[in-house]
C-alpha cells in the first residue's frame, strides 16, 4: 500500500508517493482537509467519508473539514494546478482584460 503522508516531497509539483510499511495493517489511505492544510496518511482503520464543520477556540471562523478514506495505491491524489500552467494561463487572462478595459 502506498499513501502520500505528512511528510509528502513534491517533484515538479507531482505529490509522490510514500510507502505504508511503518504502519502496522495498513489497509487504507486517508486524506484529511481542513481551512488551507491537506494531509495525507496511511491507517489500519477505515475512517469513512464524511465532513464536519468546527471552530476551535480564539478563531473568529468556522471551517470545514473531511476525511476520505480509499484503498487502493495512490488514491487520495490532488488536483491543484501545477505551477506550470498557471504561468502558460497568465499572458492570455491579461490580453483579455486589457481587451475588455478599453
Amino acid at each position: 500500500m502506498e499513501c502520500g503522508d505528512t511528510l509528502m516531497k513534491l517533484d515538479g509539483g507531482i505529490l509522490e508517493y510514500s510507502s505504508c510499511e511503518h504502519v502496522y495493517n495498513a489497509q487504507y489511505c486517508i486524506k484529511r482537509t481542513g481551512g488551507i492544510i491537506t494531509k495525507r496518511y496511511c491507517s489500519s482503520l477505515d475512517l469513512g467519508n464524511y465532513c464536519n464543520y468546527v471552530k476551535q477556540p480564539g478563531d473568529k471562523m468556522e471551517y470545514r473539514t473531511c476525511i476520505y478514506t480509499c484503498n487502493t495505491d495512490g488514491c487520495n491524489q490532488t488536483s491543484a494546478i501545477k505551477l506550470s500552467h498557471f504561468f502558460n494561463i497568465l499572458p492570455l487572462s491579461l490580453c483579455i482584460f486589457k481587451f475588455f478595459m478599453y
